[in-house]
């Protein structure tokens, strides 16, 4: 699937505790961790890894939060 509709249903299935992370994530530019992410991955949502654990370089610590979602988020805020 992947894109907006994904990013849509997501952002749907999370609980207020999690939007309210994703929001101070995407507003100080944290990281998305791993639960917030593999939903996303899973929709077909490209994200970028960008911190790496020492022992496993294989398992990002974090995703960057993709513009995409800053751009629902700031919709959401301006009620679009």
């Amino acid at each position: 699937m992947g894109g907006r509709g994904a990013l849509e249903l997501w952002w749907a299935d999370l609980d207020e505790a999690e939007r309210a992370q994703v929001v101070e994530l995407a507003d100080s530019g944290g990281l998305l961790p791993p639960p917030l992410a593999q939903p996303l991955l899973a929709r077909g949502v490209a994200l970028a890894p960008a911190a790496w654990r020492e022992s496993v370089q294989d398992v990002p610590v974090g995703w960057e939060v993709p513009d995409e979602l800053v751009d629902l988020l700031e919709e959401l805020r301006n009620g679009e």
